[in-house]
């Protein structure tokens, strides 16, 4: 969705368009809840947090300066809407046997079964390693690394200064590659393309 037509959109939630804010769920719909399944780890979690971040969202909107764009604001919910979610279960999200990637061609497509099941172990490897960080760094690492944002656009989601967040990104990389060393061979690249 091109910017302009977000912020009418925007506009038309702040005046009460209930259409309006459905039409921002839509256009947002499927990058959030990746996102919120990256930091569950778990489709049941995903789902309440997601939610419970919409409801905020809507009854936050009218807050909504425009200094970002929405989605980051909306990321920014979903992060709080997740951290909440972590501490009323009083555990860590730990993952469900999913993996919170994309299905890849690599999994999904590769004709040798040897190769498909090495993918699906890293994949797994990889969510279990996400869900093992700390909620900042999983946070910081998967709004830059898996969904694009720059780190001006992560850290005004985290609600840090830029600095904080390409720390929390560094420290997120380093200890999730030492998770994953034995799925890496001596180059860093993963034995089985992802």
């Amino acid at each position: 969705m091109d910017i302009d037509a977000e912020r009418r959109l925007v506009r038309r939630s702040q005046a009460g368009d209930r259409g309006a804010f459905d039409a921002l769920i839509r256009a947002h719909r499927d990058r959030a809840y990746r996102l919120a399944y990256r930091l569950t780890g778990s489709h049941a979690d995903a789902d309440d947090v997601l939610q419970e971040a919409w409801l905020r969202g809507y009854r936050g909107i009218t807050e909504f300066g425009g200094r970002a764009r929405f989605g980051t604001w909306f990321f920014r919910i979903l992060l709080r809407a997740a951290a909440s979610h972590r501490r009323r279960l009083g555990r860590r999200a730990d993952g469900e046997g999913g993996t919170a990637l994309e299905g890849s061609e690599a999994v999904s497509g590769a004709a040798d079964p040897q190769q498909r099941a090495a993918a699906h172990e890293l994949h797994d490897a990889l969510q279990e390693a996400l869900c093992s960080l700390p909620a900042d760094q999983r946070g910081a690492v998967v709004l830059v690394a898996f969904e694009g944002l720059s780190y001006a656009e992560a850290a005004e989601a985290q609600g840090c200064p830029e600095g904080t967040l390409a720390w929390r990104v560094a420290e997120a990389r380093r200890r999730l590659a030492r998770k994953l060393a034995p799925y890496l061979d001596s180059a860093g690249e993963a034995h089985h393309a992802m």
